[in-house]
């Protein structure tokens, strides 16, 4: 099989999988990967277990076994205590895959660079605007349907992609955003 292109993240346009507890104690497992739907794997019902890092990195691997490890390029996981310690477990049995989160500390190391938080700043500052204004959101959200520019997006802190997502959408909304 060959390898799922793309790192594990949640911008939709990777490969990862999704673990999602409920508050009835059902784990959902969504597979997503670049260019597909997602694909509802499974649910389990984890009744009186405990998400701790090896019951959970066991259910990761699972997944892994079961789909074909050499198709993932990294694992995804969020910093709660269970999870880095359940990424500690699978480092050791995978270690060609990296951890996605790795990732987001990078990106927060770049964007902390002047040039590139100068330019997310800016963005930012343009997308708040309209999204603060009713008046100047409505005329944009007119002009954004009519021209089909695509809505404007801030970013947030846990999402290291919605960062270039943000600039993105002021790129793509630029002409509809300059006073005319």
């Amino acid at each position: 099989m060959a390898k799922i292109p793309g790192n594990c993240c949640s911008d939709g346009e990777s490969s990862f999988i999704v673990f999602h507890c409920r508050k009835d104690g059902m784990l959902d497992l969504v597979v997503r990967a670049q260019g597909l739907k997602p694909i509802f794997l499974r649910s389990i019902d984890t009744k009186d277990a405990r998400h701790t890092a090896a019951y959970t990195a066991h259910q990761i691997v699972d997944i892994m076994d079961t789909l074909g490890n050499d198709r993932f390029t990294a694992i995804l996981t969020d910093n709660a205590a269970n999870m880095l310690a359940a990424w500690a477990f699978i480092k050791d049995m995978f270690p060609e895959v990296p951890a996605a989160h790795a990732l987001h500390f990078l990106v927060q190391d770049v964007m902390a660079i002047h040039d590139f938080n100068n330019t997310l700043e800016k963005a930012k500052k343009i997308v708040a605007f309209f999204k603060n204004h009713q008046v100047p959101h409505a005329v944009l959200a007119s002009i954004q349907n009519t021209e089909r520019a695509g809505v404007l997006v801030l970013p947030c802190s846990t999402r290291w992609g919605s960062a270039l997502d943000c600039v993105k959408s002021v790129l793509k909304n630029k002409q509809t955003i300059q006073v005319r």
